[in-house]
């Protein structure tokens, strides 16, 4: 029956639980689990009309407990499978067409904040240096990346290959760590530390969440401890956080050492997803922190990070940091994940699934067109919704369903 598979269902969750523990003891998986139930909460409250307020993310989870939620009907709400049915009204409804109505409207509910002219970079030059500038640094990454994957578990090949890829000598590499941790606390993704000198410049490449040659668990985990941590003079994601402190105790001796030597040089920290949010922390600190007192101040310190993710809020409001460049592609959804986006996510698909709307009604939405991509007079590019659609076409309702 219903309720042996569900408590059938927690007691296998619990049991990976277990088995993930046991395999990576300092990875935390603990923590991890503790942020699902956070987000199961929130939704939780927020699906029942409950007040908003503020849930204690700090409280301790006792070492035999195993932190999943084994009530009934929260173990059946929280589980969100490709296919959904309604025990309300015994319809069933795929629900790749709720995300893909989601997906539709987009357009119509983003901020516009982009259609407006004077956000842009008006000087031609200036824009095309930056591009320049962008797409070098860009193919740099994936020269490093080439070089990893060519990786034999061997110190020496690892520098080898990195010189061959770079076309650097092996003495300008002054540090590489390509390891899988199992220990959290000190543990960062793959970090190159090389000296360009015909460009005057120390490049620290930090990659990105390493799938192959083969996936990294503790750079997984460090992407899952999303929980906010106090940093610098502000919150950061905890789990970069950690890879920021662990590549700070690693590096600095050779950063000092070398700008030291090379106090007219510049340091640029490249950093790509998993990476990019690392690089953003790192570069914080060498130009803010206490680490910045080891470094010259003759030496420009930039950070170039290519699909980061939300990482850092500043106490102080409307902050932005002059020295860091975040480069990412409108269309990719890493950039606005947090745990505040993903459950206003899931609290979407549950609103627009109490509309009961029918399959038939959900694939003729889909394939209704909404609206246009139009240019303005200054070369803008903005989307044009047709409101006669929305209003008539039962758009509306959707619309306000989910604005939350």
């Amino acid at each position: 029956n219903i309720t042996m598979m569900k408590r059938c269902k927690v007691a296998l969750e619990n049991s990976i639980v277990l088995s993930l523990e046991k395999r990576y003891p300092g990875l935390g998986v603990k923590d991890i689990i503790k942020l699902v139930n956070l987000i199961r909460e929130r939704s939780n409250l927020e699906n029942n009309g409950q007040k908003k307020h503020e849930i204690d993310e700090s409280s301790d989870i006792s070492d035999g407990e195993i932190p999943y939620i084994d009530g009934e009907e929260e173990t059946s709400q929280a589980c969100t499978s490709f296919v959904r049915f309604d025990e309300r009204d015994g319809k069933w409804r795929p629900i790749l067409l709720t995300v893909g109505l989601m997906y539709k409207l987009q357009k119509v509910l983003d901020d516009p904040w982009y259609d407006v002219k004077d956000i842009f970079i008006q000087d031609k030059s200036t824009k095309m240096k930056l591009v320049d500038t962008f797409a070098w640094y860009w193919h740099y990454l994936f020269k490093i990346a080439w070089a990893l994957v060519l990786y034999t578990k061997c110190d020496e090949d690892l520098i080898e290959n990195l010189a061959e890829t770079l076309n650097v000598d092996e003495k300008h590499i002054l540090y590489s760590l390509m390891k899988d941790s199992e220990d959290l606390d000190n543990h960062s993704p793959d970090i190159m530390l090389i000296v360009h000198h015909e460009r005057k410049e120390v490049v620290l490449t930090i990659s990105g969440t390493k799938i192959t040659p083969h996936p990294s668990a503790a750079d997984i985990m460090l992407d899952l401890h999303a929980q906010s941590t106090c940093f610098h003079h502000g919150k950061a994601h905890e789990g970069m956080a950690l890879a920021c402190e662990t590549i700070l105790q690693l590096l600095m001796e050779s950063l000092s050492d070398v700008f030291q030597t090379h106090s007219d040089y510049n340091l640029v920290i490249l950093g790509y997803s998993l990476g990019a949010g690392v690089a953003q922390l790192v570069t914080l600190r060498l130009c803010d922190g206490p680490e910045s007192e080891r470094i010259p101040n003759t030496v420009k310190i930039f950070g170039i990070c290519y699909g980061s993710p939300p990482v850092y809020k500043s106490s102080i409001g409307g902050f932005s940091h002059p020295n860091i460049y975040c480069v990412i592609n409108h269309n990719d959804g890493l950039a606005t994940l947090s745990v505040h986006t993903l459950t206003k996510t899931f609290l979407q698909i549950r609103a627009i699934d109490r509309l009961k709307l029918k399959r038939r009604k959900l694939l003729k939405l889909l394939r209704t067109r909404i609206g246009h991509t139009a240019t303005q007079e200054d070369g803008t590019r903005s989307f044009v919704c047709d409101k006669k659609i929305v209003e008539e076409g039962g758009w509306k309702k959707i619309i306000d369903t989910m604005n939350l």
